[in-house]
């Protein structure tokens, strides 16, 4: 039986993609849109006040998952999607700001740890991270399936690879805790 956990890993990884690193730019782009990335310590978003440039700029998620915002200090933002961020945001700004516009993206992705067992050949730990696709502008390709599947040196003799689970965390406007 092979098991393979992601404890710690906030995204989701394509199982019909396991054969290829590699997708096409169409991909990459309906990804951006359908994928609910899960914030986390580390990432870094920047957060533009439309109107008010002095507010706007990059922010890091800090090691207790908050933010340190104008007018409000800390945010807590670990664990939540950006969309949920925004919303949040539009809220606590209405007492500060006259019907506040702000936009938010991820400016830099933390490193991912994920831990891999079961019938691979080298289960354990590793971290695996995001990059940019440097002829396209503004998009990021996250880790797969595959490269962690790579980083543990493949599969025994022994595995059935269709028994492979992820694990992974849940949104917090999903109910939060842990997914399969």
């Amino acid at each position: 039986l092979l098991i393979l956990a992601l404890f710690g890993i906030y995204f989701q990884i394509p199982l019909n993609k396991v054969h290829s690193d590699e997708r096409s730019k169409e991909d990459l782009l309906v990804d951006k849109y359908k994928f609910e990335y899960i914030l986390g310590s580390g990432d870094t978003l920047e957060i533009t006040f439309r109107g008010i440039d002095l507010y706007s700029g990059k922010y890091k998620i800090n090691p207790e998952g908050f933010l340190y915002l104008p007018e409000i200090n800390n945010f807590y933002a670990k664990g939540k999607t950006i969309k949920e961020i925004e919303k949040e945001l539009y809220e606590r700004f209405k007492e500060f700001i006259i019907s506040p516009e702000i936009d938010l993206k991820i400016s830099f992705y933390r490193p991912v740890d994920v831990f891999i067992s079961g019938e691979v050949n080298k289960p354990g730990l590793y971290t695996l991270t995001y990059y940019n696709q440097i002829d396209s502008n503004d998009i990021t390709i996250r880790p797969k399936l595959f490269k962690a599947l790579q980083v543990a040196n493949g599969f025994r003799n022994t595995a059935d690879i269709s028994k492979i689970k992820i694990i992974r965390e849940n949104s917090i406007s999903q109910g939060g805790g842990k997914i399969e």
